[in-house]
């Protein structure tokens, strides 16, 4: 090759480096754009345009996985914010809320409103995300009101809701695996066929949670009398000391019938 072939390629490979160093830093400088006004949306007074913030906030975790950690960071202090817990409400399991007429069970269901829409968009948005994107980030919904949210087929692993009020809320199919539920309100939850692996649930409130098809392997602080509340069946996966013990199989049979 002769040295002025040399040089023509050493400039073109240069000036193929130059574009595309020049149209990285434009996309970033986009999405840059993108995150500051989905961010100032997410402000508005206004449901539809706080929902159009929220959106645009997912479609940039799926345009650019970087910047997914400090994304999920901001929605979930957006949940924090805007489903926070009354004050005085410690752990959240003691809160007794009013309660309707029985339903087509025959049980006595509580009474009480949905998330509203922008925090349930916010929910699905997190639940629907690739966690493995999420770095060092924790999804924390701690001390919040979620009760009767829906969060079937969420990817929550190892999210803290500790001191959460989770009545009546949906996880079919969720995965909870390694989740800290301490001190939540789980009262007549969901889980039929959660992963709830190494789940943390130390003063949690079971009473009439349906566990069919949930993996509770390994559950860390697990009360037989809090599990006894709740509506593990045949197809409950439990920690060895529960699932050997004698009425907790009855029970299991009894809800199989």
């Amino acid at each position: 090759m002769s040295l002025s072939t040399l040089a023509a390629t050493l400039l073109a490979v240069i000036s193929i480096q130059q574009v595309s160093d020049e149209q990285r830093i434009s996309e970033e400088g986009q999405i840059t754009d993108r995150y500051t006004a989905a961010a100032a949306q997410m402000g508005s007074g206004s449901v539809d345009v706080r929902l159009a913030g929220i959106y645009a906030l997912q479609r940039i975790m799926q345009d650019s996985p970087r910047d997914q950690p400090s994304i999920v960071n901001l929605l979930c202090a957006y949940v924090r914010t805007h489903a926070r817990l009354p004050k005085g409400q410690a752990p959240a399991s003691q809160n007794k809320p009013k309660k309707g007429p029985p339903r087509g069970d025959g049980k006595v269901h509580a009474l009480d409103d949905p998330p509203k829409m922008d925090v349930a968009a916010v929910l699905e948005v997190i639940g629907n995300r690739d966690p493995q994107r999420d770095g060092d980030t924790v999804v924390n919904l701690s001390r919040t009101d979620l009760s009767w949210a829906q969060l079937d087929h969420a990817r929550l692993p190892g999210a803290i809701m500790d001191d959460a009020r989770l009545m009546g809320a949906r996880f079919s199919d969720a995965d909870l695996s390694g989740a800290e539920l301490d001190y939540a309100d789980l009262r007549d939850a969901i889980f039929m066929g959660a992963d709830m692996r190494r789940v943390k649930m130390a003063g949690a409130d079971l009473d009439g949670a349906d566990l069919g098809r949930a993996d509770l392997r390994e559950a860390v602080d697990l009360p037989r009398s809090v599990l006894l509340g709740a509506m593990p069946d045949h197809t409950t996966k439990l920690p060895p000391r529960l699932a050997q013990d004698p009425l907790v199989k009855r029970i299991q049979g009894d809800n199989s019938r």
